[in-house]
């Protein structure tokens, strides 16, 4: 008697709990996960479709018929596709697989070529409606080559959403190796866009600086080689002002140079002596600091080092200079 228990108890309670899931499965509700967000690599001509992608609605009578979940791109403003808001996931229950295509209509087994409609990708054969399930699985490309496209899971990923990889500007939430380093945007080596660095230190030699200087604070790729610049002294000389000085001096302004790069420039004040700020720079560069200063300061010593300074004979020194010069190193 109590196994029979045990069995009508077992039965009467995963049977409702599975026909729950299914019926689900059909309507679509089960499966809304909210947004992701997937960038698509340099090789995979699809990466102007990178961004977030939410959950669409599809009318009931077309979740009974058939219709799985889809997502749509939910970042469209951020793409250079005109079109990039018909881009879609959608399950194909015919081929057992996630279809990234291009259409008006939600239906990922309906792809017609015919009418301008165009699958861009796919994943390989899959039982799972949840997408979330496939993001570690091979995805391909329209022509059956391995696709370059990354998956990026989490809590919160809405917040990233209107954030864009390789704007010049470093999202910390990008700043990942799913994201490549913001594509690039987070050291001065790899990004590319006028509006790289621009007012992106506030601090700088353990300093608040009075106002912002540009910079790559956040630079956290490993291929990047750390230097650092250690402030020693900055000597302000004897100074008289006549009627036909300006009535306030500009303090010296420090800019580090790398193959041609900007990776920092900082105006420098007095209460950063004795201590120093490293700097990411491509292995290898050739780099140069500069210093412009105003007749008001007599001399700024520093020194750099290829590592971090501990003050002893261990130290690798690189180079060492004073005012109204530059330093190669």
């Amino acid at each position: 008697f109590l196994n029979l228990l045990i069995t009508c108890i077992a039965f009467f309670t995963l049977v409702p709990w599975a026909m729950y899931i299914g019926i689900n499965q059909t309507i679509g509700t089960y499966l809304d996960r909210g947004i992701f967000r997937v960038e698509f690599g340099d090789t995979s001509g699809l990466k102007g479709y990178s961004g977030c992608y939410k959950a669409g609605d599809v009318p009931f009578k077309f979740r009974m018929g058939g219709e799985r979940l889809f997502y749509e791109h939910y970042n469209s403003s951020h793409s250079n596709i005109d079109n990039s808001a018909a881009i879609k996931f959608g399950f194909c229950r015919d081929e057992k697989r996630w279809n990234i295509f291009l259409a008006n209509h939600s239906n990922a087994c309906k792809i017609d070529t015919d009418n301008n409609e165009k699958l861009l990708a796919y994943s390989t054969e899959s039982t799972h409606f949840e997408i979330h399930s496939n993001f570690g699985d091979l995805w391909l490309s329209r022509e059956g080559s391995p696709l370059d496209i990354n998956f990026i899971e989490g809590e919160n990923k809405e917040y990233s959403c209107g954030m864009v990889v390789g704007d010049g500007i470093c999202d910390i939430a990008l700043n990942t190796v799913g994201f490549d380093w913001d594509g690039g945007d987070c050291c001065a080596a790899t990004c590319n866009h006028p509006s790289c660095g621009v007012d992106g230190v506030t601090m700088a030699f353990q300093t608040d600086l009075d106002s912002p200087g540009m910079g790559y604070p956040d630079c956290i790729d490993p291929s990047m080689r750390d230097i650092t610049i250690f402030i020693d002294d900055i000597i302000q000389g004897t100074y008289s002002p006549t009627i036909f000085d300006k009535a306030n001096t500009t303090p010296p302004l420090l800019m580090m140079d790398c193959d041609g790069v900007v990776h920092l420039t900082v105006t420098l004040q007095n209460n950063m002596t004795k201590n120093e700020e490293t700097i990411q720079v491509e292995d290898g560069a050739s780099c140069e600091i500069f210093l412009d200063e105003d007749d008001e300061y007599s001399e700024v010593n520093y020194a750099v080092y290829s590592n971090e300074i501990v003050r002893n004979e261990d130290s690798q020194y690189i180079k060492r200079n004073a005012t109204n010069s530059q330093g190669q190193f």
